[in-house]
């Protein structure tokens, strides 16, 4: 409900005034009841303030931040999240970053959502399945079609076999293009030599 927001402040600011010092779990849970009520300038200034306390996050509480913002399509959350990680001493997960592409991704900022992928900012991370397919599901929101065939190839040279639905999201961000010759090659296989099996979605997306 909407109120629980202002009792969580109140517990936190109450535990302060007794000169009891909050721990993470207190900071995190009046930042979810924030967030789950729109108030996201609270749950960001919740943040902020955990970083201040300089209290011993850790990668699981964040990560359960970040994915919270994304569900609920707060992009700038997500983000501010994610930096108070590394500022935190916080090394950010894979769980934490393609949550923050999505979250883009989902708001069109297609561009955001590229420089966010892992070996970009974050050269101990590799990006995974996960990854690549939420970028490219942040090009198909934007319409930017020749972005995912360049991910595409990015994924061969990472090693990784393309999954169903990573090919689903391709072929759908082509069809919508119009960029029927590109959808074709695909359909064949034929992309940037990557081996891909189009699932019923994706032809269906193709033949409309």
């Amino acid at each position: 409900r909407a109120s629980h927001w202002e009792r969580a402040l109140e517990v936190l600011g109450g535990a302060s005034a007794q000169g009891l010092r909050p721990d993470l779990v207190s900071y995190c849970s009046a930042a979810s009841a924030c967030d789950k009520s729109r108030r996201w300038q609270l749950a960001s200034g919740l943040l902020e303030g955990l970083c201040r306390c300089r209290l011993r996050a850790n990668a699981v509480s964040f990560n359960t931040l970040i994915s919270n913002f994304q569900k609920n399509e707060r992009w700038p959350a997500s983000i501010h999240a994610l930096v108070s990680m590394s500022f935190s001493g916080v090394a950010p997960t894979l769980l934490s970053v393609n949550a923050a592409i999505s979250s883009l991704g989902c708001a069109r900022h297609w561009q955001l959502a590229l420089s966010y992928l892992p070996a970009t900012r974050w050269r101990k991370l590799s990006p995974d399945l996960v990854s690549f397919s939420a970028a490219m599901s942040a090009c198909e929101q934007s319409a930017k079609w020749p972005h995912s065939l360049l991910l595409l190839c990015q994924v061969a040279q990472q090693a990784l076999r393309p999954s169903q639905t990573l090919c689903d999201v391709l072929l759908s961000s082509c069809a919508k293009a119009a960029a029927w010759s590109e959808a074709l090659e695909l359909l064949l296989g034929r992309v940037g030599g990557v081996d891909v099996e189009p699932g019923a979605a994706a032809l269906s997306s193709a033949s409309e």
